[in-house]
């Protein structure tokens, strides 16, 4: 990928990153208090992680797709 394309997909792949780390960390910290059950906690850390993936998947697609062309 070159151009504007890929500094937008970095921005975001940077981003969903983040948003999982800081949402699965927080999760599992309200559900060590007992405000919500771990099952809950982790279903949302898997969520999150698989969106990152399917981001950083598309990204790879695209770039052979570029390259091919």
């Amino acid at each position: 990928m070159n151009g504007m394309g890929e500094k937008y997909f970095d921005v975001i792949s940077e981003w969903i990153c983040s948003f999982y780390s800081a949402t699965s960390f927080y999760c599992n910290l309200i559900a060590l208090f007992g405000r919500i059950k771990m099952r809950v906690a982790i279903a949302i850390s898997i969520d999150l992680l698989c969106v990152y993936a399917i981001l950083i998947r598309t990204k790879k697609y695209l770039e052979i797709l570029i390259q091919k062309n």
